[in-house]
């Protein structure tokens, strides 16, 4: 830390780099005492009755939402204290109530880039709700004729993956919430989309044939790159945060990193190939995680997750299912703490759904003691 201090004074690290040094750095603190203690360095937030999908964190990352399987949602607010490996019921804040609620499971959730005062929500009751965070009630049903899977937001946008061939594009600057198709001549079901961070006019789409596009919605949403990326479906992509790479995962066990200029002789292989890694195509719209250009956190199927360091493009270490939870468990939904100015430190979020007769659910935040 004392070189990157160095780098700073003359000129060579700039003061956004130097936070993102710190940031890998609390990351791989954290990793390392979950891998010392185990299952011993989380605190438990108690979900019971409801099955969890899917966390959405909020633009100041101080407070997250859940969406459980039984279409409704539930607001979190982030524990402050250093107390460990106990459970906490103080820490929930709201929870959604009928008809305010999804009729069924909520796979994706989003809040509003622009302030906290919205987010929004999707399931397989064919519905996209905008909610009201401080009434919290959904204001606006917006119905597809399909189950959705997945969603994006960027400004005054929202993308949804829907379980037909083609992906919406919500225009919410539209008081009747405009809604432009795109790929409509796609011969392949559209399984994920992912907006550009820094270019939203950009949009990454991957399909059930294994094939990548690049939409630019300024040229009549043309796609402007594609290329066959794996050779079995894609379910989940991420880009960097300065939307220059994108990582893509599929049930060919293959992760894969791609730089621009996209194409298919521009992908790397990140760790081995492990078909039972993702084996599900659907089990959770939350696979993947990019930290800093520098670890990718991943969801397996395989009831753990796996970090992947992307510079050396290799496996770096796992979190277990914890122990003292139940063997038999799957970890659904996650989001990550990286804001290092308002104090809480770096924090991975998770829900942690339990095989058992009581259908006992947690959500586990995993920070440094």
């Amino acid at each position: 830390m004392n070189k990157q201090r160095l780098k700073r004074q003359i000129g060579l690290l700039q003061p956004t780099d130097l936070q993102g040094q710190v940031k890998i750095s609390q990351f791989e603190k954290l990793i390392e005492n979950l891998t010392l203690y185990h299952s011993t360095k989380y605190i438990k937030y108690y979900n019971h009755p409801y099955k969890i999908n899917c966390l959405a964190l909020n633009n100041d990352k101080t407070s997250f939402l859940a969406g459980n399987n039984n279409g409704t949602v539930s607001l979190w607010n982030l524990d402050n204290t250093l107390s460990t490996s106990h459970i906490l019921n103080n820490k929930l804040a709201r929870t959604s109530t009928k008809p305010h609620s999804h009729l069924f499971g909520i796979n994706d959730m989003k809040w509003y880039s622009i302030d906290d005062g919205m987010f929004f929500t999707c399931g397989n009751d064919k519905f996209v709700k905008l909610w009201d965070t401080n009434k919290f009630i959904n204001v606006q049903d917006l119905e597809f004729n399909s189950n959705l899977f997945q969603m994006d937001t960027a400004n005054q946008f929202i993308l949804v993956t829907l379980d037909d061939y083609y992906p919406r594009l919500i225009d919410l600057r539209n008081m009747n919430l405009g809604i432009t198709i795109f790929g409509k001549h796609l011969n392949s079901k559209t399984l994920c989309c992912k907006i550009n961070p820094v270019r939203d006019n950009l949009i990454a789409s991957s399909d059930n044939d294994g094939m990548i596009r690049i939409w630019d919605v300024r040229m009549n949403y043309r796609s402007i790159e594609e290329w066959k990326a794996h050779s079995r479906s894609i379910n989940d992509m991420v880009w960097n945060d300065n939307g220059t790479k994108l990582i893509s995962t599929g049930v060919d066990g293959k992760i894969q990193i791609w730089r621009e200029p996209f194409n298919e002789t521009q992908g790397q292989l990140i760790g081995d190939i492990n078909i039972t890694r993702n084996r599900f195509l659907k089990r959770t719209s939350q696979r993947m995680i990019w930290l800093n250009d520098k670890y990718l956190i991943y969801n397996t199927d395989l009831n753990e997750i796996h970090i992947y360091d992307t510079v050396e493009n290799k496996f770096y270490n796992r979190i277990e299912f914890p122990r003292d939870i139940n063997t038999n468990g799957q970890f659904m939904g996650m989001c990550l703490q990286d804001d290092l100015t308002n104090g809480m430190g770096i924090r991975l979020i998770t829900g942690a759904n339990v095989s058992s007769i009581n259908n006992d659910s947690f959500i586990l935040e995993y920070k440094l003691p």
